[in-house]
């Protein structure tokens, strides 16, 4: 049969990953004998201007290939737009079938089939053997009622089959087809999967239920063969290929068994982690592998929340490690999440403030803030879902951003919210839920750019970071700069309105460590070689002793000393002390 395999776009303009859901259901779908034909709607639309009749033309550009069968994989904030672009689809041809999977129909699935009429079959968990079965079950027009692990409807009756049993070995897998997948140069992120499931239960994550709380890795061997096989098909060897797993140091023997097995290969990767995973060794020997980051999931810096998301992170090493990452040239990418229902104001005081002095323990860190949105499937779904508000989250800010903006799309969300909760902000009785959007976009700003002059700026006029927070945003509101409903395109505009906050402040130590942020951001953008442009600065406060202050969380800030800097631009720009010597040398040359 002639498969259509189908993913809509995640959001705008995103950059564009290898989809390797797609890739490894068309590969076993191949393997058995069908013809599938890959349709990836996020590379499709990639900087071009949305269609008025994006879900038309989209359905039309589908039906041109002329499937037997249309196979799409959803998440959460991909349902709506795939749910218009059937409707499309099925205005030419209304007896094609079509089949649904992925995390965005897995849970509740009756309640999908019942609601909209387009869709056949669901496919819940794993798809490749279930896939199979059902093209199988179509082509020989037999009934779906032996085939576990799919939500169907049969005569207007929608029934539930048993669960099917995950794989057993995911090594029995073949090997990502990569030439089914047309026009792969334009991917900027190449993907390889390592494995499925998490050997843990977070309340808002649904990974571990999708995969039926069975975590799988594949062996390192397998995973180290397919690495070099997506670098041997990357023309442009500076693309980075990421390892697709939650948890991939999750085994500290495989880990290192992936490791020898990489090391010296050229690959540029890298992987998602936990903290407990990981020790200064490990981070030494990922950077040998040529490991280019790591993405480690905080989310909260509140021990108590931690234990109610069933997290359990030991924070106390976040420093260490962080450290570790900076001396070792491995660049760490941390997550958290603002906007827990049971969260207060001192709870997200608490992940603020630790979010950044994180960035002072490493520089060339990034520190990345989302807000909470609900997911079908978690644990927090059904202890939260009442607290959904009527209004849609349609800023970038949460999980599940609105993709397209068009009518059709919002009026679809409002109308069935119980089908699309990740869209809809939830109610806290600490903060309103549009305000910590605000402080999100904010601090993702202050955190990354200007953490120390806002550590400075707290300190000084003894205020929390929410409250810091809220005199920003209505100092930002006064001057009409900017109101952070979104992040800015141009940081310099936001970059404009906190120098005339700081200025405002008139204290000498506030202007001076906002000058030494500005040279280091500044020369990052620059972006020039090593050793060219150096700035010099000289500061009558010591802005080495502050930050080691401001990392510690002293309260006492060290007092007036003399400081002679040079801003040394490179792959980040680099702040190094001088003597006054060499201050004056550099100063005549």
């Amino acid at each position: 049969m002639r498969v259509a395999i189908i993913q809509a776009a995640w959001e705008r303009n995103c950059t564009p990953y290898i989809p390797l859901n797609l890739l490894s259901l068309a590969t076993y779908i191949k393997q058995k004998g069908h013809a599938p034909l890959v349709f990836d709607l996020n590379l499709i639309y990639r900087g071009s201007s949305l269609p008025e009749d994006f879900f038309i033309s989209s359905a039309r550009m589908i039906i041109a290939r002329k499937p037997d069968v249309l196979a799409f994989s959803v998440v959460c904030n991909t349902l709506p737009t795939t749910l218009l672009v059937v409707e499309e689809c099925k205005k030419f041809f209304p007896k094609l079938p079509v089949i649904f999977g992925g995390p965005g129909v897995a849970f509740e699935g009756e309640e999908v089939l019942k609601t909209f009429k387009n869709i056949d079959v669901i496919v819940r968990g794993e798809g490749e053997l279930t896939l199979v079965d059902v093209l199988g079950s179509l082509q020989n027009n037999k009934p779906f009622g032996e085939i576990p692990g799919i939500t169907y409807r049969e005569g207007g009756i929608v029934i539930s089959n048993p669960d099917r049993p995950v794989i057993g070995d995911l090594d029995d897998l073949p090997c990502v087809d990569y030439s089914l997948l047309p026009r792969i140069d334009e991917y900027e992120i190449f993907a390889v999967e390592a494995g499925r499931g998490c050997p843990f239960h977070c309340t808002f994550c649904s990974t571990s239920k999708m995969w039926g709380h069975k975590f799988r890795i594949k062996s390192p061997h397998k995973v180290a063969e397919e690495v070099k096989r997506a670098q041997a098909i990357i023309k442009d060897k500076d693309k980075i290929i990421s390892i697709g797993h939650d948890h991939f140091l999750a085994s500290r023997k495989n880990a290192e068994k992936f490791l020898k097995e990489i090391k010296g290969q050229r690959v540029k990767w890298n992987c998602f982690s936990r903290l407990e995973s990981l020790d200064d060794n490990l981070i030494k020997k990922l950077k040998e592998a040529n490991c280019q980051s790591v993405a480690v999931g905080i989310e909260t810096a509140s021990a108590k929340s931690q234990r109610q998301i069933k997290k359990n992170l030991p924070l106390e090493k976040l420093p260490d490690l962080l450290r570790a990452f900076d001396k070792h040239d491995v660049f760490a990418e941390l997550s958290f999440t603002l906007g827990f229902p049971h969260e207060g104001e001192k709870e997200l005081d608490q992940t603020l403030l630790l979010a950044l002095r994180s960035k002072l323990h490493a520089l060339s860190s990034d520190i990345r803030l989302g807000v909470l949105t609900l997911l079908k499937g978690t644990e927090m779904y059904q202890g939260s879902r009442h607290l959904m508000t009527g209004r849609i989250l349609k800023e970038q800010g949460g999980l599940s951003p609105v993709v397209t903006n068009l009518p059709a799309e919002i009026s679809l969300i409002k109308k069935y919210p119980h089908i699309f909760p990740s869209f809809f902000c939830l109610k806290n009785k600490a903060i309103k839920t549009h305000t910590v959007l605000k402080l999100r976009n904010l601090f993702s700003y202050l955190i990354n750019i200007f953490p120390m002059t806002s550590l400075v700026l707290m300190r000084y006029q003894s205020l929390s970071p929410v409250e810091l927070g809220l005199d920003l945003l209505s100092f930002y509101k006064k001057t009409r700069k900017f109101n952070w409903l979104s992040l800015p395109d141009d940081p310099s505009v936001a970059t404009e309105g906190l120098r005339k906050y700081a200025a405002d402040i008139k204290s000498q130590l506030v202007d001076e460590v906002f000058m030494h942020e500005t040279l280091l951001w500044e020369g990052y953008l620059s972006k020039r070689p090593s050793g060219s442009n150096v700035q010099l600065a000289v500061y009558d406060h010591d802005v080495f002793s502050l930050a080691q202050a401001l990392r510690a969380g002293k309260m006492t800030l060290p007092p007036k000393s003399r400081c002679y800097v040079a801003y040394v631009p490179g792959k980040r720009t680099e702040a190094v002390r001088l003597d006054y010597s060499d201050y004056r040398r550099l100063m005549c040359a």
